[in-house]
C-alpha cells in the first residue's frame, strides 16, 4: 500500500497536533500556513492552560447575561462588536444553545474532551523534548466579591459532581497556597487541571515535526480550492498548487471563510484575546490563577509570568485596546499588593483571536459535500487545552479507527 498524503491548512496547535499523530501513523504531511516562521499567533499567547474545569461552554445562560452586561462596557472583561458581518446571525443561534439545556447536556463531553487531552500531553510533551510537562499544578479560581464566591461555590458543587477534583478555599488559604497575598474572598483550586508554556511547546512541535519530515510551509496562503465531484484535487496559494490525499481544514479563525470558498457554511466568529508576559516582579504565585470577576488568567512560567484575559467577540482588528488593558492593570494592582508598583506601560501586548462557534463547541469531523475534507476549528479559548485531543481524533478519523471519543457532537454538519 503507498503511502497515503495529507496537506493540513493552518500552523496553529490544531494544525501541527494534527500533523503530529498523522506521521507517527506513517502518513506524508504538509501544512500550510499564512504566517511567517516566526510567527506567534493565537496558539503562542494564550494563557497555556489545560482545564478539564472549564466544562461549561460560551453558550450558557450564565455566560450570555454576563455578557450582555459587559458586552458595551469598554472597561469590562468581555466586549463586542455587533456590526461585524454575521454577528446578528451568529448571536441569535447562539442564544437559542443558552436558553436551553444545552450548557448541563455537553458539560461532560467538555471534560471528557480535555481529560483525554492531558493524557494526551502526558505522553506528547516528552516525545518532543519537554519532559518536565505539563505542569501538575492545578487552577487556583480566585473571587473577588461574596457574589463571585457563592457563585464559585455552587461551582465546585458541579465540578465534582462530573468527577473533577477540587477545594474550596478560604481568602487565607488561597493567599497561602499561592504564597503571595491575594485580596479575595476565597476561591477553589481544581486540582484537575494543569498547565504549559504554550510558546514552547509550539517551537518545540515544530523543530519536532520538522525532524520527522513535515513538509512547514509558511507565508503560504490559500487562494482557492480546485474540487470537482465532491474531492478536493488541489489547494491554490499563492507559493502554487499543493495537492494530497486527504485536507484537513485547521486555520483557527479564518477557517470559516475558507469553508465558505467550499461552500459548506460554518457561523463562527473571532473572539479578539490579549495577553502579556511580565519579568522583573518581586514576588509571583506558585500555580496558576483565574480572577473569575475579571477572567484574568495568571501563569507563572520560566520567562515570566503570562497575563491573558479580555475578550471582544467579532473584533478582527490587530491592535490591543488600551481602555481594556488598563483595566487588566489596575485589576490586577488591586488584587495583588506585590505588583502594585509595576510599571505595566513598558509591557508589550499580544492580540489574538479566538475561532468561537454559537454552540461552543469545536467543529470536527468529515462533511458529506467533500469525500476527502475533514474539518477542526472553532476551539474558542481552548485551544490549546484540546489540541492533542483533536489531533488524535483527526488521526482517527483518517485512518478509519475507533475515535477515542464519539465525535457526534462536534460534526460541521450538526444543527446550529
Amino acid at each position: 500500500m503507498s503511502e497515503r498524503s495529507v496537506l493540513i491548512i493552518g500552523g496553529g496547535i490544531i494544525g501541527l497536533c494534527s500533523a503530529y499523530y498523522l506521521v507517527n501513523k506513517g502518513w506524508r504531511v504538509t501544512v500550510l500556513e499564512r504566517s511567517k516562521t516566526d510567527f506567534a499567533g493565537t496558539s503562542y499567547g494564550n494563557a497555556g492552560l489545560i482545564v478539564p474545569s472549564h466544562f461549561v461552554p460560551i453558550a450558557s445562560r450564565g455566560m450570555m447575561t454576563a455578557g450582555l452586561k459587559m458586552a458595551l462596557n469598554p472597561t469590562a472583561a468581555f466586549g463586542a462588536r455587533p456590526m461585524t458581518p454575521g454577528f446578528r446571525n451568529w448571536a441569535m443561534r447562539s442564544s437559542r444553545f443558552a436558553l436551553s439545556d444545552h450548557a448541563s447536556r455537553v458539560a461532560p463531553y467538555i471534560r471528557d474532551l480535555n481529560l483525554l487531552s492531558q493524557r494526551e500531553y502526558d505522553e506528547m510533551l516528552p516525545a518532543i523534548g519537554m519532559p518536565d510537562h505539563p505542569k501538575k499544578r492545578g487552577l487556583y479560581m480566585v473571587a473577588e466579591s461574596q457574589h463571585c464566591m457563592d457563585e464559585l461555590a455552587h461551582f465546585q458543587v458541579a465540578a465534582m459532581d462530573l468527577g473533577l477534583e477540587s477545594h474550596l478555599l478560604s481568602r487565607e488559604e488561597v493567599s497561602e497556597q499561592l504564597s503571595i497575598q491575594i485580596n479575595s474572598f476565597g476561591g477553589v483550586h481544581f486540582l484537575c487541571d494543569s498547565d504549559l508554556p504554550p510558546h514552547q511547546v509550539m517551537e518545540k512541535l515544530k523543530a519536532y515535526l520538522s525532524s520527522v519530515g513535515v513538509d512547514l510551509q509558511y507565508e503560504c496562503e490559500v487562494q482557492d480550492f480546485k474540487a470537482t465531484n465532491g474531492k478536493i484535487r488541489a489547494v491554490r496559494t499563492n507559493k502554487g498548487d499543493f495537492s494530497a490525499d486527504e485536507y484537513v481544514l485547521a486555520a483557527g479563525s479564518w477557517t470559516g471563510k475558507l469553508a465558505n470558498q467550499l461552500r459548506l457554511n460554518l457561523p463562527m466568529l473571532p473572539g479578539k484575546g490579549h495577553s502579556m508576559t511580565l519579568t522583573g516582579l518581586s514576588q509571583v504565585s506558585s500555580a496558576p490563577v483565574l480572577l473569575e470577576e475579571g477572567k484574568i488568567a495568571i501563569n507563572p512560567m520560566v520567562d515570566g509570568v503570562r497575563i491573558s484575559g479580555n475578550f471582544v467577540l467579532g473584533d478582527w482588528g490587530s491592535k490591543p485596546i488600551r481602555q481594556r488593558i488598563t483595566a487588566v492593570q489596575q485589576r490586577l494592582q488591586k488584587v495583588i499588593p506585590a505588583w502594585q508598583s509595576h510599571n505595566f506601560s513598558k509591557e508589550s501586548i499580544w492580540v489574538g483571536f479566538r475561532p468561537c462557534t454559537p454552540d461552543g463547541l469545536p467543529y470536527l469531523g468529515r462533511v458529506g459535500a467533500w469525500e476527502n475534507l475533514t474539518l477542526a476549528a472553532g476551539h474558542a479559548m481552548m485551544g490549546m487545552s484540546l489540541g492533542p485531543a483533536t489531533g488524535r481524533l483527526v488521526s482517527q478519523i483518517l485512518t478509519g479507527e475507533k475515535t477515542s471519543l464519539p465525535i457526534s457532537a462536534l460534526s460541521p454538519e450538526r444543527k446550529i
